[in-house]
């Protein structure tokens, strides 16, 4: 049936028809991991597992989702265009939410200094994740760390989609670079938590603080999750939409039981692999991914999941300022008080959910 024969525009469908996808339903089940662990943070609850790693895994599987949807969209445009269209989607909400969480939480809107400006501008495009003295003055939502991750992603995605053109062979041109993204996170993270990349960081966190005693929560914070350490996440999905054929033939039962795995316990999973973010967390986040692509579009169970999905981005920059208001006007200074400099950063990847 033709929309001339009484077809009704995708615009004018039901909720249900235009949002149950299993990208969706991954949307809906990250964010709502992330903020039953930083409703474990800032208030108090507490759901057994999510609150403790639904940060770090939520984190990794919006990582995974950026690269799966991505790479097509990466492949029909140019490079500026492209980069134009990911600043118009991301950054009107990010500025929105921003303004209203710096009022929320009374934190600075513009810089009061001249040798602010400069981290002023990073943080106000979501580029506060390499000025460390500026994430840590300016940001007022506590999860934008991420978004310079995608940023990262963004610039260099649609370099790599042209040359897996060029090489005539995209499937294998994306499994090496896969395997080259592992393999610099790996290295990358080990080196952090070596303290090895401590000195190019020194003077940016001399300007945070002086407590030499808050150093291992700022390498945590800006060394240890930094972009090498997360670009193994994107390619994966990439890799995943490159490959979709396969991956639609894999079996449900090998993809759970790898799910099963690596995801029951992060903080073991990360141990056996010597690092934390680990690129086998993300493995096993693939799993999840191949078993969401196989729930029925049907399941109305899974609807308020897909809602969630809906409206993941504008939750998830909001949820940890409105927490942190309600909990300041609730029992002021009773909890943030004494966080220090990790209740300014946060960062999901501490297994135990102290952060």
């Amino acid at each position: 049936m033709t929309q001339a024969q009484g077809a009704v525009p995708a615009a004018q469908r039901p909720f249900e028809a235009r949002h149950r996808n299993p990208v969706n339903l991954l949307r809906g089940v990250a964010v709502a991991a992330v903020v039953v662990h930083h409703l474990a943070v800032y208030e108090g609850s507490a759901v057994r597992y999510l609150s403790v790693v639904g940060g770090q895994l939520g984190v990794q599987l919006f990582f995974l989702i950026s690269g799966y949807l991505l790479v097509q969209s990466a492949d029909r445009r140019r490079w500026a265009p492209f980069l134009a269209g990911r600043a118009v989607r991301i950054l009107p909400c990010y500025w929105v939410a921003l303004c209203a969480a710096g009022w929320m939480l009374d934190r600075p809107l513009v810089p009061a200094r001249a040798d602010e400006v400069v981290d002023y501008l990073a943080s106000v495009f979501a580029l506060g994740h390499l000025r460390p003295y500026g994430l840590y003055r300016f940001d007022s939502l506590f999860v934008s760390w991420t978004l310079t991750i995608e940023w990262t992603w963004y610039l260099g995605l649609p370099l790599l989609s042209r040359a897996a053109a060029r090489s005539g062979r995209p499937l294998r041109f994306w499994c090496v670079a896969a395997l080259a993204a592992a393999v610099l996170s790996h290295l990358w993270v080990t080196a952090a938590q070596a303290g090895r990349l401590d000195g190019v960081y020194a003077e940016p966190f001399r300007r945070i603080t002086p407590d030499p005693a808050a150093l291992d929560a700022l390498r945590v914070a800006f060394v240890t999750v930094a972009a090498p350490a997360q670009w193994a996440y994107f390619l994966i999905g990439a890799l995943m939409r490159v490959a979709q054929d396969r991956v639609a033939s894999f079996p449900a039962w090998a993809a759970g039981l790898l799910a099963l795995v690596l995801l029951a316990d992060p903080a073991r999973t990360a141990a056996l692999s010597g690092t934390d973010p680990t690129v086998a967390t993300g493995i096993g986040l693939a799993g999840l991914f191949v078993l969401a692509l196989r729930v029925p579009a049907g399941a109305r169970w899974l609807l308020p999941l897909h809602r969630l999905g809906y409206l993941s981005y504008p939750l998830y920059l909001l949820h940890v300022p409105v927490t942190m208001a309600i909990v300041q006007r609730v029992a002021p200074g009773a909890r943030l008080a004494r966080r220090g400099p990790r209740a300014i950063i946060d960062v999901p990847t501490n297994p135990r959910g102290d952060r």
